[in-house]
């Protein structure tokens, strides 16, 4: 692996199949980056208060078998990957948020962010996402028993007439896009708040894009509903959301889909200023 050069990718642990997902998934975050990818497992002393010595022995135990399984886990994936652990206390979104301001990037399972569990119960996924001080995935597993062998992965961006100036979210989508080497779905949702894009202002962002990122391949799609309802009726739509931090409030009706869970497996990155993650031109092409 590279040297290491800038903050570390974080990854929330808690011992369901969802996080270790997520930490997989983490590994091209790491690789993209040439960053550490931390591991971090939270006993939880925030519902329960002081845990007796048996208890938290217990925990400490289950932490480290946690930690012990997403670490074999990332070494199939990709054994070059530096990989440090940490247990802490207190409450898993405490712990993640406290950690933000020195991660580059905070990676966390899709495990319990239904509506109505983040209605009653909140979700440390939803509160990390809204609130954290660097870009933030949620990632998500396909739960289908029937999955497709090598399926079509998209870079997913919802384009309202702001987007175009927000160089935040084009940056994180264009350097995932080319890391990767999936194609980009600019898609144009409606919005409540008046502004949507029409076919031609979507048309002409895309051609600027496909001006710009010649090495990426750019789509355009315009649809009438907003982005949640646009993957409901798009259930073999695989890949990663780019949402601008503004619209964090967004991610469980977009990940929490219940259709379109069972299909496909998706991230949603919330895009936030962030100086480790640059974008540029594409290099000239010599003949």
């Amino acid at each position: 692996m590279s040297e290491v050069t800038t903050k570390p990718v974080i990854v929330g642990i808690d011992g369901s199949d969802q996080a270790q997902y997520a930490a997989v998934w983490a590994v091209e975050e790491a690789l993209r980056r040439h960053a550490v990818l931390k591991l971090i497992y939270v006993v939880r002393t925030d519902l329960t208060g002081t845990l007796s010595a048996s208890e938290y022995e217990a925990d400490v135990d289950s932490a480290k078998a946690a930690l012990a399984a997403a670490r074999t886990a990332i070494a199939k994936r990709n054994p070059s990957v530096v990989v440090e652990t940490s247990i802490a206390e207190g409450s898993p979104a405490g712990v993640l948020l406290a950690e933000s301001p020195d991660a580059g990037l905070i990676c966390i399972g899709s495990s319990g962010i239904g509506r109505i569990s983040r209605a009653i119960l909140g979700s440390t996924a939803a509160s990390v996402a809204e609130e954290a001080a660097c870009a933030v995935v949620v990632v998500r597993g396909a739960e289908s028993t029937v999955a497709q062998h090598d399926p079509l992965r998209w870079i997913v961006v919802p384009v309202t007439r702001h987007t175009e100036g927000n160089r935040t979210v084009i940056t994180e989508a264009i350097a995932e896009a080319r890391y990767r080497r999936w194609p980009m779905l600019a898609v144009g949702t409606h919005s409540s708040h008046g502004d949507n894009a029409t076919s031609d202002e979507l048309d002409r962002l895309v051609a600027d894009w496909q001006r710009q990122f010649p090495d990426v391949h750019v789509y355009p799609i315009s649809c009438d509903t907003d982005m949640a309802q646009f993957l409901r009726n798009s259930p073999d739509i695989n890949g990663l959301v780019v949402l601008d931090a503004g619209r964090s409030t967004e991610l469980a009706q977009i990940i929490g889909g219940v259709t379109h869970a069972h299909r496909a497996d998706l991230a949603v990155l919330v895009a936030r200023e962030n100086a480790d993650v640059r974008v540029t031109h594409a290099p000239a092409r010599h003949r």
